[in-house]
């Protein structure tokens, strides 16, 4: 749902102007920057929680089983 929010408020910034001016003649950022900028925050959060991003992966360790097997198609090839 957050990717999808995200995506949603990217594509609308792409066809709008993300700079809007008050009636006092202010800049101000676009409603939907914020909204872009906080589903953004929540798709790293989880893709951090799942391993999906560099930093998430260097804490992940994986066991693998050793076999005592020795593979055939190896053998034949030595």
């Amino acid at each position: 749902l957050a990717y999808n929010q995200w995506r949603e408020a990217v594509d609308r910034l792409q066809v709008t102007e993300t700079i809007l001016e008050s009636e006092k003649g202010q800049p101000y950022p676009h409603p939907l920057v914020w909204i872009e900028k906080s589903h953004w925050e929540r798709v790293l959060k989880f893709c951090g929680q799942f391993g999906l991003t560099p930093s998430a992966r260097s804490g992940l360790s994986i066991e693998t089983e050793k076999k005592d097997e020795t593979d055939p198609l190896e053998d034949a090839f030595q």
